[in-house]
């Protein structure tokens, strides 16, 4: 019945059974189109007296926000343990070490804006000719912090190496510290793990064992709590990492928490190109590239982690400046990393960008070796190999006709 109901409703099953066989509150559009599908009334088989009606706002209990705070103390320790820290200099450091990024709110995204007509308009941007028809038309810069201050649902859209991921781990921590949000629970679900298990639960189910996982013995009043009063601020990255056979299952597992819990906070993470369907009520949101100012404080802490000596960055800064070809490799904390990276190898750059790529790999290849050779099955692995390995993926991933999906 669970089956013919999923069928019926286009509700998930496992919804449907947490409905039905387990009592857990469920919203009123489940409940709904449960009772359509079985040809009832939903004011007859309901009991109205235990229904939960908040209004526009949730008003403060005491006895949930000491149920909170507990539960804010059980999260607190993965938390820091999952998004305590961000990479640079080869090396994990401390997530303050983070050079907070600006965010632009836009309109529309580069997919839903351009047309092949837009190139014969005789309008040409110069700037960003090698980019027509993907720099999506921003409208107004915040800082990653204003702009979740003031919107309790945001996507966060960016190129892959922008800090996506590093961005949504900065927020869960300062939710954790309480520097903002300190009413809600943050949890940080890197969709990447939570795909895999998409087919066999859905995701207030795989919430709730996140919970369990922190040490929260009353899992359901805990999960009542957090959805009903919108004591939740869930964090969900890579959304453009999911597999394309089961996009549709997760799109509705999101779509199906969104509804359950509307006062709740939403920060989510994706790449440009992916248009999602339950997004459309949430602002869209960019980030933005490095200006000087973030550059600048990215290479100092850079160095700083590296224990390179101040001359090294000084001379990091002056070669910089006759290398005008590589402005757009410090835009982005990925590539600025790599070019940070080579400069420390070489005490120099190489001429052109394909080179800073060349030696880039190479380095990334010998310190991957190295932990590749504590491996038995890859210890014959050289890093010849390796790079003869990336350029056949490569070349039948980008040069090779891909099926249409």
């Amino acid at each position: 019945y669970k089956a013919y109901l999923a069928n019926r409703t286009n509700i998930h099953r496992h919804t449907i059974a947490r409905c039905l066989d387990q009592r857990k509150v469920c919203n009123f559009d489940t409940i709904d189109q449960i009772c359509t599908a079985l040809q009832l009334e939903w004011q007859e088989v309901c009991d109205l007296s235990s229904a939960v009606y908040d209004g526009d706002r949730v008003s403060p209990v005491s006895h949930s926000d000491a149920l909170v705070a507990k539960i804010r103390l059980k999260v607190a320790q993965r938390i820091s343990t999952e998004c305590g820290t961000v990479r640079m200099s080869r090396h994990n450091l401390p997530i303050d070490q983070l050079v907070e990024p600006s965010l632009y709110t836009i309109s529309t995204l580069p997919s839903e804006q351009f047309k092949s007509s837009d190139l014969l308009t005789g309008e040409v941007d110069e700037a960003n000719f090698d980019r027509m028809g993907i720099v999506p038309q921003y409208d107004v810069q915040v800082s990653g912090r204003q702009v979740i201050e003031e919107k309790k649902r945001l996507l966060v859209y960016a190129s892959p190496g922008c800090g996506k991921t590093s961005y949504l781990k900065w927020l869960a921590t300062e939710c954790n510290r309480g520097r903002f949000l300190p009413h809600c629970v943050p949890i940080f679900i890197s969709m990447r793990a939570f795909a895999p298990q998409a087919l066999h639960k859905n995701l207030h189910t795989y919430i709730e064992e996140y919970l369990m996982g922190c040490g929260v013995r009353t899992v359901e009043t805990a999960s009542n709590i957090l959805f009903q009063e919108g004591r939740l601020f869930l964090l969900l990255d890579g959304l453009d990492e999911v597999p394309g056979a089961i996009r549709e299952t997760v799109d509705r597992h999101v779509s199906e928490i969104l509804n359950l819990s509307f006062h709740s906070h939403y920060a989510f993470s994706c790449r440009l190109a992916l248009r999602l369907r339950f997004a459309e009520g949430f602002p869209k949101t960019v980030i933005a590239l490095f200006n000087a100012k973030q550059r600048a404080l990215y290479v100092q802490r850079w160095f700083q982690a590296s224990q390179a000596d101040m001359s090294m960055e000084q001379k990091f800064r002056d070669r910089l400046r006759r290398h005008v070809n590589f402005g757009e490799l410090t835009r982005t904390p990925l590539l600025l990393d790599l070019l940070c990276r080579v400069f420390q190898d070489h005490d120099k750059f190489p001429n052109t960008r394909a080179g800073v790529y060349d030696w880039g790999l190479d380095s990334l290849l010998k310190e991957d070796s190295r932990e590749l050779r504590t491996n038995s099955t890859l210890s014959h692995l050289t890093i010849e190999h390796t790079r003869a390995l990336l350029q056949k993926i490569a070349a039948d991933f980008f040069l090779q006709p891909q099926p249409q999906s």
